[in-house]
This record gives structure tokens, C-alpha cells and sequence, in this order.
């Protein structure tokens, strides 16, 4: 398994239950893995469970993953990315541009580089998020990345179909890790998806014996899945009158 965005709070999580899982496990991030059970583990050598401190988007990352990933393969989970938040005329375009690269660029060329090394029954699991369905003010560069990434694995869950390769996306709302709770100073709400409950499906993906395929899981409670079906009905009147208007 390889997971990217590894040393943050949900790559060390779902890399932990993978690890306890009994498969072997390849994080990658840009800073070490600081959490204490898998630190001590990779210290002591453990042949199940590997890291490599790379940054994705350099131009030789995937020559340097080639050599050191783990064969067979059976899953990636793209969970690496970045969020930067602002009205587009303030952002500066370094900033916009290296979003882009991270949470789009980045997961297409690891997608392309996986198709070749997976085993046959392999998973790719990309992490897009909400923000992938929804593009408040403020969010240019985080939605068009997330948009893009949407876009881009419904495309290619097709044309993986019956080729032995499954594709998923998760799409979570802000989730409830410890990071999170700190810094907004608060003990969680309904509105945030629990962080073992984002582990426990990316698990339930990436089973051998899974026959998920193409999902984009968008953890809805009922209050979300309401708004939703609102939001579509909104837009399927307003397509109506567009036809009248612009016929």
C-alpha cells in the first residue's frame, strides 16, 4: 500500500490501521512520520512498514518512487494536498499555481505511474473532498483543484472498467481530526465527519474483496443529503429556464 500525505493526521491514521491490517505500508510525505506507534516501528526497521521523504511534486519524485516502492502493489490512496484560501486577486499566483500542482498534478501522475504496478484487483483511492462539488468565495484554488481531481477520476474509472483496477474518490466535508478541534477550539458538531469513520471507509474501499467501483463517497448525514437533493432541484429549475431563455 502506498499512502501520500502520510505524516499528516488522516495518512498516519489510515497507514496505522493498514499497518494493523497485516499489509505492508509505504508513507510518504514531504516531513517525517512523527506519530509515536509507527515512528518507533519504522525506527526498529520494520520491513512492513516504510517511509520516504519526498516531495511530489519535484521532477524526479517518481523516479525515486519507482525505485523504492514496494512490489506487488495493491493499492494508492492520494491523500497529500494543500489548502490555500483567499479571493483569487490576492492570491498570489505562485500560491494558486502550487494548490493546483499539489492536490491535481500531483494525484494524475501518481495515477499514471500506478496503473503500471498495480496488481491485477489493485485500488487507487483519491481524496478530493466536498470542495470538489462546491466553490464558495474564497476557495478559487482549492475547488478548481478538487473539481479537476472529481473530474479527472470519474474519467478514468471508466476507462479502467474491466481492466482489474478499481477507482474511488472519498469527498468528505471538513473532518473531525485532533488538528482540527485544536485550532477552531472546539469539541466537534454533527456537521464534521468523525476522522475514524473517514479511516473505516477508505479500509472498506481498498478490501481485496471489494466490488466498489467508481463511487464518489460523499459521507452524507441526512440533513447534508437533504440540502443536496435541494441544491439539484435549484439547478434543474434554473437549467429549465435557461432552455427557455437561451433556446
Amino acid at each position: 500500500m502506498i499512502v501520500t500525505g502520510a505524516a499528516g493526521e488522516l495518512g498516519y491514521r489510515l497507514s496505522e490501521r493498514l499497518y494493523r491490517a497485516g499489509y505492508g505500508v509505504f508513507m510518504l510525505d514531504r516531513v517525517p512520520i512523527a506519530h509515536p506507534y509507527l515512528r518507533e516501528r519504522l525506527d526498529g526497521g520494520d520491513p512492513w512498514l516504510r517511509e520516504s521523504r519526498v516531495d511530489l511534486t519535484h521532477p524526479g519524485a517518481l523516479d525515486q518512487l519507482s525505485e523504492a516502492a514496494p512490489r506487488p502493489l495493491h493499492a494508492l490512496v492520494n491523500m497529500a494536498g494543500l489548502k490555500v484560501f483567499g479571493a483569487f486577486t490576492e492570491l498570489a499566483a505562485v500560491d494558486f499555481e502550487k494548490v493546483i500542482e499539489t492536490n491535481l498534478i500531483v494525484p494524475t501522475r501518481l495515477c499514471r505511474w500506478a496503473i503500471g504496478h498495480l496488481e491485477h484487483g489493485g485500488v487507487i483511492v483519491n481524496v478530493v473532498s466536498a470542495a470538489g462539488f462546491s466553490a464558495p468565495a474564497g476557495y478559487t484554488a482549492y475547488s478548481a483543484s478538487k473539481f479537476g481531481l472529481l473530474g479527472f477520476s470519474m474519467a478514468l474509472a471508466e476507462e479502467l472498467r474491466g481492466c482489474g483496477i478499481r477507482l474511488n474518490t472519498l469527498c468528505p466535508p471538513t473532518v473531525a481530526t485532533s488538528e482540527f478541534l485544536q485550532r477552531e477550539g472546539t469539541s466537534g458538531s454533527a456537521q464534521l465527519v468523525p476522522a475514524e469513520r473517514f479511516v473505516s471507509v477508505a479500509m472498506r474501499l481498498m478490501e481485496p474483496g471489494a466490488m466498489v467501483w467508481g463511487r464518489n463517497v460523499r459521507f452524507f448525514t441526512l440533513r447534508k443529503f437533504a440540502g443536496s437533493v435541494w441544491r439539484d432541484v435549484r439547478r434543474w429549475v434554473m437549467d429549465a429556464c435557461d432552455m427557455v431563455r437561451f433556446r
